[in-house]
């Protein structure tokens, strides 16, 4: 490309030339226009050698080096190591220890009308269940029969419960099922004088 253009300017400096010196009327010595045709044209034929330096000079950084910190930022993500959910408690399909705990035979010593007194026993043996099931489940073979004694004052109310006799062995579920029937509520006995009322319970 200098060379072009350095061939451009001497002819542009010779015509120059020859016109400056046409108008002070010397004598310039003629120029073969035909004899420089020949170098323009190989010096317009002539490859630009010069501009390939600069162009490799300014060709951009290779693409993996640019690249490189999101591969390794993407590599850290897929690295990162995945929560694994804590481990569930195992449940018991059976569920919760049932217990059964049935009421047998009622005796009244007093003036309480027996239906009376079967009507309200029968009608809280949920709460002798109850008893049983709590202790039932820290010792699943629990098996037994009780005696329960009630001493009915003559407004009605329970003044004892004492469990008499007991083959349940679990000192806790009689001491439950004592307390439980003092909340127990009877007709008046008849005859104004404390009554008594015996029950069998069965627990299995």
């Amino acid at each position: 490309m200098n060379k072009r253009r350095h061939a451009f300017g001497v002819v542009a400096a010779g015509l120059l030339l020859a016109a400056s010196c046409t108008r002070n009327e010397q004598p310039v010595p003629a120029i073969d226009a035909r004899s420089a045709l020949p170098e323009l044209a190989r010096v317009a034929k002539a490859p630009a050698r010069d501009a390939a330096p600069d162009l490799a000079d300014a060709a951009p950084a290779p693409a993996s080096d640019a690249a490189a910190p999101k591969k390794a930022r993407a590599a850290s993500h897929r690295a990162a190591p995945i929560p694994q959910a804590a481990p569930t408690a195992a449940v018991d399909p059976s569920g919760p220890a049932e217990g059964v705990a049935s009421v047998g035979k009622i005796t009244i010593a007093g003036g309480v009308p027996g239906p009376d007194a079967e009507r309200v026993v029968r009608g809280k043996v949920g709460a002798f269940r109850k008893c049983y099931e709590h202790e039932l489940a820290k010792s699943p073979k629990l098996r037994g029969r009780m005696l329960l004694v009630l001493t009915v004052a003559p407004t009605g109310g329970v003044e004892l419960a004492d469990v008499q006799k007991s083959t349940l062995s679990s000192g806790e579920a009689e001491m439950c099922v004592a307390q439980a029937a003092r909340d127990f509520r009877f007709p008046k006995p008849v005859d104004g004088r404390p009554a008594t009322v015996s029950v069998s319970i069965d627990y299995r």
